[in-house]
């Protein structure tokens, strides 16, 4: 793991600057809510230690689609 960064079970929100290297393992077509009025898309990451975490990603405000990654 590189020294600059650290493994997703160190990070706490008490951290003001921090770095984590991941990898996507799964990432899901945009999706429409009723519930966030809004579009949206899910990825799922895994750093070095295979923790594995999920991330919603929305638009920002002045976006009005996504720009896929």
């Amino acid at each position: 793991m590189n020294p600059s960064t650290m493994p997703l079970s160190a990070i706490h929100p008490s951290l003001k600057h921090w770095g984590v290297t991941v990898q996507a393992i799964e990432a899901t077509h945009v999706k429409s809510s009723s519930i966030l009025q809004q579009q949206f898309q899910t990825f799922v990451l895994a750093d070095a230690e295979v923790i594995y975490i999920q991330v919603f990603l929305l638009p920002s405000n002045h976006q009005t689609n996504f720009n896929t990654i």
